[in-house]
């Protein structure tokens, strides 16, 4: 614009619009330098606050160790509830330990990073706007971040010092530069955390966790985290409570960082580039600063939830607001029968009405949350059992939403049906296996004493009884229900009598053509499967065989008009017995 053959007022007009588009990129150049200010003094502020806030929970416990004026409590509770929270403040000062080394690590970057830059890092003075050290990092308060004013950098735009005083190159990040020991410093931190937190002893158990390796850092989205990470906690011989899972799930996801992923720069972009390489390659020193307090907040913030779970072990309504109570009472069998025990459980719920909780369910819809408990309406199955999963999320003090599964709601669905009873008809066959089928509404399953479990009849639970007896017999229907708890739904007496014998048809028997016999179901039989086949047949003083007919040489010895009786030998179906009966009938020509 400002070369070739131009004459010179259009030189100088080209050098013009040079100077301006220079001092244009200057101006956006400061603006965003400015905002990189601005934003780490406020993430400064907030790491100041997750400060006090975890040191309020230690403020809460010492005082509840001094506390004795809780008349209610023996003196063996109170020195329990002393050792406790003794213990708790033990965990809490190794957290702190370790918490100081990342605060400590972090601070001394910074202030390398101002000095190499040429920055005056010896000055101390707080609230002045020429001074860029407010406030030192101090050893009589480890766990402080130094406070320091970014506006009075001189070098603010400095891109060359944090790349190769952090990382050197933007792939690969030496494992001897600062910005790796620093990664080593923090994940180690992250995994201390959340070990010391989930290890404790409550009630007489023990519950342990333990991160082995370098834990978890490649991950493709928030909840592919959390399940890595729940998975993780839950192996590797842990015995995490089931109560902390899904917090110290959450502190150890908070400080996780992805190690290697995409580092795109306008069109171009580099695969597989360390996180330290991805956020301190080619940033202002400015924006690096910030970038390192974001980590001190990071460490402050999962240190005050650590300890807040930690707290709540003592006094787990100290982190909740409550301004309504309510009693509560249910039975826990929703059916009895009469002479049944019957048990209740009664309790005090308390609750925020101006914090109402979150609920999340299968099998089942919430259709109303009001006075700190939600209502919810599902359609039972036609038979079977029903079961409802889900969990439920209440705000504490600080905001934070603390989530709790319940234990899955199990509803038995007794199946649609009745019954009438014929009570002269009550009877029982001997020898043979009679099918009983229950009704028992209420219960999940069901059993009959003297009687053996044969499968299904038409769909229903079905038992067998075989009588060897006669005379009658007495048996007894229990069941369980959804908790296990043994239901009694009485006693039952039958009469026992033998099967019915097959009815005998024997047709005239002539000298000539001889004659037929036959057998059949007596009418009026119930068992409408039952039948019977022909075995054998006899004549007193004549023939005898084994088919349903009766030859004319059976009878030839027999006088016309005479009187003969047959005897006829028949297998029941059902039992595979075989029974005798006669027949009378005279001898025809």
């Amino acid at each position: 614009m400002a070369g070739g053959k131009e004459t010179p007022r259009q030189k100088m007009i080209g050098m013009m619009y040079l100077v301006l588009t220079a001092l244009l990129a200057l101006n956006v150049s400061k603006q965003i330098l400015d905002a990189f200010v601005a934003i780490e003094a406020n993430i400064y502020k907030g790491a100041i606050v997750q400060l006090g806030r975890g040191d309020g929970f230690i403020d809460g416990l010492e005082l509840a160790m001094l506390d004795s004026t809780d008349k209610s409590m023996t003196p063996e509770a109170k020195a329990q509830k002393k050792e406790k929270i003794s213990a708790i403040l033990k965990s809490i000062k190794e957290i702190d330990i370790e918490t100081a080394k990342v605060i400590k690590e972090i601070d001394e970057i910074k202030i390398h990073l101002l000095d190499k830059v040429g920055e005056d890092v010896k000055t101390v003075k707080p609230d002045d706007d020429n001074v860029i050290v407010w406030t030192p990092y101090d050893a009589k308060y480890p766990l402080r971040p130094a406070k320091l004013n970014l506006a009075a950098i001189n070098s603010k735009d400095n891109f060359d010092v944090p790349t190769h005083e952090l990382i050197h190159d933007l792939k690969p990040v030496p494992e001897s530069s600062k910005a790796i020991k620093l990664w080593n410093v923090y994940n180690n931190f992250r995994k201390i955390l959340v070990e010391k937190t989930g290890t404790y002893k409550d009630n007489g158990k023990q519950y342990t966790v333990s991160i082995p390796g370098k834990g978890i850092n490649d991950f493709n989205n928030y909840p592919d985290l959390e399940k890595k990470v729940k998975d993780l906690l839950k192996k590797n011989g842990n015995n995490v409570n089931p109560v902390d899972l899904g917090d110290l799930a959450t502190i150890y996801a908070e400080l996780t960082k992805k190690e290697f992923d995409v580092y795109k720069n306008g069109d171009s972009k580099t695969e597989a580039v360390h996180w330290m390489g991805r956020t301190f390659y080619h940033a202002p020193v400015v924006g690096a600063l910030a970038s390192l307090t974001s980590l001190q907040f990071d460490v402050l913030s999962a240190r005050a939830k650590a300890l807040g779970m930690m707290a709540s072990r003592e006094a787990p309504v100290a982190q909740y607001s409550f301004n309504q109570i309510q009693g509560i009472a249910y039975a826990k069998n929703v059916v009895v029968n009469p002479g049944d025990p019957v048990e209740v459980e009664v309790f005090m719920a308390a609750f925020d009405s101006d914090k109402q909780p979150k609920v999340n369910l299968s099998g089942a819809s919430v259709t109303k949350i009001e006075n700190g408990k939600a209502t919810a309406r599902g359609t039972a199955p036609s038979a079977g059992e029903m079961t409802i999963t889900g969990n439920v999320a209440i705000q504490n003090k600080n905001g934070d939403w603390v989530q709790r599964d319940f234990e899955p709601i199990k509803i038995a669905v007794a199946a649609k049906g009745g019954s009438i009873e014929l009570p002269e008809m009550k009877v029982l066959y001997r020898d043979y296996n009679n099918i009983l089928v229950p009704t028992a509404t209420g219960a999940v399953s069901t059993s009959i004493t003297g009687a053996s479990r044969s499968g299904n009849y038409e769909g229903k639970p079905a038992f067998t009884l075989r009588p060897s007896s006669l005379g009658t017999v007495s048996v007894s229907l229990t069941g369980k229900d959804a908790s296990g708890n043994t239901l009694s739904f009485g006693s039952y007496t039958y009469k026992v009598k033998d099967m019915p014998n097959a009815d005998v048809v024997v047709t005239a028997v002539s000298k000539s053509m001889g004659g037929a016999v036959m057998v059949g179901t007596p009418n009026g039989v119930i068992l409408d499967k039952l039948s019977f086949t022909l075995v054998d047949w006899s004549i007193s003083g004549g023939g005898s065989g084994t088919g349903n007919r009766i030859p004319a040489s059976a009878v030839a010895n027999f006088k016309l008009g005479q009187q003969i009786t047959v005897f006829v030998n028949s297998r029941n179906s059902l039992t595979g017995k075989v029974s005798k009966a006669t027949r009378v009938v005279a001898v025809s020509n």
